[in-house]
């Protein structure tokens, strides 16, 4: 297992990632591009990547469930959630990240703190 940190340009926000790949397989490739891509769309956003290779450590994506890689959990910003595959949609990601309603100051684009108080 071995943990990167990637840094944006004085981040207001974190998002915590693990990512489980299979060694260099083709989709695991892929998708460690298409993260770089994502995180360099987003650089407003502190990312924290664990970047768990499921042929080396095994036992953490058992623990977790995870049974087809490349899958990306995200532990923050809640509600969280898995998202399987090379990532070359990374829209749904996106959306949950930059919507997350417990991050301060954020919240569904044009809705004010007051609006989106009744949805926490």
């Amino acid at each position: 297992m071995s943990v990167s940190k990637f840094d944006g340009a004085s981040p207001a926000l974190k998002c915590v990632i693990r990512f489980f790949v299979a060694g260099e397989a083709p989709n695991s490739i892929i998708a460690r591009d298409n993260l770089r891509r994502l995180r360099e769309s987003l650089p407003e956003i502190h990312f924290e990547i664990e970047i768990v290779d499921v042929n080396v450590n095994p036992e953490i994506a058992l623990q977790k469930g995870v049974f087809v890689t490349p899958a990306l959990e995200v532990l923050e910003p809640p509600p969280g959630g898995i998202f399987y595959g090379n990532l070359s949609n990374s829209d749904p990601i996106r959306r949950l990240i930059e919507t997350s309603k417990d991050w301060p100051g954020s919240g569904p684009k044009g809705l004010s703190e007051q609006q989106t108080a009744g949805h926490r």
